[in-house]
């Protein structure tokens, strides 16, 4: 679920379509995106089970899955949301750890939302280029978390806070 107003529109980036891009300030440290069930995320699969299912599907939101922890992967089989429109960057505005997007530095209204698809995507490389042609290469699970935890510390030892823009409560569970 993304926790400030965007909108999409065709990217900054060359050859990346469309883009995600903020309606607001947000300040560093916040937290901009939550994979909460808000968000269409139906999916968890392996790494494996997720390499097998591309290979059958043709749709959009199956190509936007994300690493979420070790050989984990969330993604949506239904309509695409615009989080999926957040394209990859070398120098990146968010930091992903563990499904949970943070904004690297401040973020301003009409800026295009960017993330290095190395921390999120496969072990071996995807089928995502560069605005360069350069091909994303994924690190490993271990490589991937190591990063973006030392990142997210360094992050923190920044901001005197975390902010997390006002969230519709909701109902997890069908129990009551």
């Amino acid at each position: 679920m993304l926790c400030i107003k965007t909108e999409v529109r065709e990217s900054n980036i060359a050859n990346a379509g469309k883009g995600l891009f903020s309606l607001e300030f947000v300040p560093k440290g916040s937290i901009v995106f939550l994979p909460i069930t808000l968000f269409p995320i139906d999916n968890i699969v392996s790494e494996t089970q997720y390499r097998e299912e591309l290979k059958t599907k043709d749709y959009f939101p199956m190509n936007a899955g994300m690493r979420w922890a070790g050989d984990y992967f969330l993604y949506c089989s239904q309509e695409p949301h615009d989080a999926d429109y957040i394209n990859h960057a070398d120098n990146p505005n968010l930091l992903s750890c563990l499904g949970l997007f943070f904004a690297l530095q401040d973020i301003n209204f009409g800026d295009e939302l960017t993330i290095d698809y190395r921390y999120i995507g496969f072990t071996g490389g995807v089928e995502i280029k560069t605005d360069n042609q350069e091909e994303v290469i994924g690190l490993s699970a271990k490589e991937a978390l190591l990063k973006s935890a030392t990142t997210l510390i360094n992050l923190l030892n920044e901001v005197d806070d975390i902010h997390c823009f006002d969230l519709p409560i909701q109902k997890l569970t069908d129990k009551e």
